[in-house]
């Protein structure tokens, strides 16, 4: 069960809230930090959570970006045991204009992991490996190309002509 309710929370779930809740999701886990697990992953299908609450860890981060002030809650994940497990998720919304986007950081095959972002609709983008330390810049650097510089737009749009 862990496994399947895992992915549920960490590729469907918590994009899902984020972009339907907006601020209701990022004042709940800032207020309740760890212990707002247990509901996301009943949310996710598991009662009760799968993980002792030792293995997450909720940092939050306030970084001004070109005049424009984001907040990013990082949850660290218990250990990645399977392809596409994550090491952490990434919500990152500026308030002003209530622009968002959701990143996780996936085991990959080849056993580092890759950052990807997740649109609306489990719509997503594989970017590159960053190692743990450089995660967190990583994906501010690519907010800003997506969301400050506006670049999200135009990759939005190839993809919809593409064929897959």
């Amino acid at each position: 069960m862990g496994s399947h309710s895992r992915y549920n929370l960490e590729h469907i779930v918590l994009p899902k809230t984020m972009y339907e809740l907006s601020e209701g999701l990022f004042g709940y886990i800032l207020r309740e930090r760890e212990n707002a697990l247990p509901l996301l992953y009943k949310m996710a299908g598991a009662d009760p959570c799968p993980y002792p609450l030792s293995d997450f860890q909720v940092d939050s981060s306030q970084i001004r970006i070109e005049n424009q002030d984001v907040r990013i809650i990082r949850i660290s994940m218990p250990p990645a045991k399977s392809i596409a497990d994550c090491r952490a998720v990434y919500l990152c919304r500026n308030a002003k204009n209530n622009q968002m986007l959701y990143f996780t950081s996936e085991l990959s095959r080849n056993g580092d992991y890759l950052i990807h972002v997740w649109m609306t609709e489990r719509v997503h983008i594989c970017f590159r490996s960053a190692p743990a330390d450089a995660e967190l810049n990583y994906v501010v650097s690519l907010y800003k190309e997506l969301i400050i510089d506006g670049k999200l737009k135009s990759v939005m749009q190839i993809a919809n002509q593409s064929i897959c």
